[in-house]
């Protein structure tokens, strides 16, 4: 079973792993100051990756087919969801009434409450296309802790290594190549 772990989390892992190698074989060059860039905190954090991923191997086909199930469980939600906004729109309740059950019911739906905003611009300073991303509607999920993962710090060391050996040097040609991919957001 293909899934985003096998793709986006393991080839960032592989991806973080070459660049520590890249910034290995800089030597004494690549010197940074900032203490989550330097060489052990990068390894640590690989090895960190590495169990994550060990992690996510091991709990996700059981995730999956919790998620399945539940899916199976809920599906008939949106239909019933649909009923109760029309036996509420035939009642004899306020407008306000109506448009707080309206919004309730958009929730539970995942859907959005207005127009999708604008596609977001691409910032040029970030490793990522943020001009493929969109604002989710969905209120279902958790929120992510940011600036520290794997992602991020991939991104600190390309822009040290650019500010070190310059933007158009082999250095940086090496590890502007290796692509890093937020997956799950």
């Amino acid at each position: 079973m293909a899934s985003t772990s096998e793709t986006g989390h393991a080839k960032n892992v592989a991806n973080f792993e070459d660049l520590i190698s890249f910034c290995t074989g800089y030597g004494t060059a690549y010197n940074p100051n900032k203490a989550s860039i330097k060489l052990p905190t990068l390894n640590t954090q690989l090895t960190s990756g590495k169990n994550s991923l060990t992690t996510i191997n091991t709990l996700l086909p059981p995730s999956t087919n919790a998620i399945n199930a539940r899916d199976i469980v809920f599906s008939p939600l949106n239909k019933l969801i649909t009923r109760v906004m029309n036996a509420v729109a035939a009642s004899n309740v306020p407008k306000t009434f109506i448009a707080d059950a309206k919004t309730i019911a958009r929730k539970l739906q995942g859907k959005r409450g207005s127009d999708k905003l604008p596609t977001i611009v691409d910032d040029p300073n970030t490793p990522e296309d943020e001009s493929q991303k969109s604002i989710s509607a969905s209120q279902m999920s958790f929120d992510q802790a940011t600036g520290t993962g794997l992602v991020d710090t991939a991104g600190d060391v390309k822009k040290y290594v650019k500010s070190v050996f310059g933007g158009t040097s082999p250095q940086y040609k090496q590890v502007s190549g290796l692509k890093f991919t937020k997956v799950g957001k």
